[in-house]
């Protein structure tokens, strides 16, 4: 089976970047947080945006840090599916999501304790396993001490609990956001990680999945 994903993240009310998603070809889009503006957490935002991607095809996501609390919920928007501690079979692979972000410093809607990112992400994954597909991490936040997690000043800012779970479970291919500034790929330990950067500065992935070969192309608007 072949798929074309569309990976975005930190998309932060630029709308107009949105609309511009639909000249770009694909069978399904992953969405990987932070819909609505720094300090501006309004559902309104991320109900809007997703509406405009649901009109676009499949859309998978998560919500970032930025996000209010009511976006880690169902919010029955047509050909959207939150994947917030839950999984969505597409193809031959499990995609296994988790958003928010573990602490930061400016105290942001959707901060989640390491433990409790390590708890809700592991049982999600648990039962994805269950499902006998090969394993995609999709999570808002990065894996710490990669390429994709690293800020301006030389930091590391990324969570210990999802970098642990990678190196747990091993997924072929983890999708993260988050660090702006970290656009980028590296592999940890058997598998590809990945920041498309922010779609605010236009910035986007494709991925494309046939068989066990993957394919990323790292784009712009």
């Amino acid at each position: 089976m072949y798929v074309r994903i569309l990976v975005v993240s930190d998309i932060h009310d630029k709308f107009e970047n949105v609309k511009k998603l639909k000249n770009v070809q694909r069978d399904l889009t992953i969405v990987l947080g932070d819909f609505v503006e720094f300090g501006k957490p309004d559902i309104s935002t991320v109900r809007k945006i997703l509406e405009e991607l649901g009109s676009q095809g499949e859309t998978l996501y998560v919500p970032g840090n930025c996000d209010p609390r009511e976006a880690t919920q169902d919010l029955s928007i047509s050909n959207t599916f939150n994947i917030h501690a839950r999984y969505r079979i597409i193809g031959d692979y499990v995609i296994v999501g988790y958003g928010g972000s573990n602490p930061t410093p400016f105290n942001t809607p959707l901060e989640f304790p390491e433990e409790t990112i390590e708890r809700e992400l592991e049982s999600a994954v648990k039962e994805a396993l269950g499902t006998g597909k090969k394993l995609i991490f999709a999570c808002h936040a990065p894996p710490k001490d990669t390429a994709i997690d690293k800020i301006v000043s030389g930091a590391h800012v990324g969570s210990k609990a999802i970098r642990d779970l990678i190196e747990k479970y091993k997924p072929v291919l983890g999708l993260h956001g988050h660090i702006h500034e970290a656009i980028g790929m590296e592999r940890l330990g058997e598998t590809m990680v990945l920041n498309p950067g922010p779609l605010a500065w236009g910035r986007y992935v494709i991925v494309e999945i046939e068989g066990d070969k993957i394919s990323i192309t790292f784009t712009s608007l």
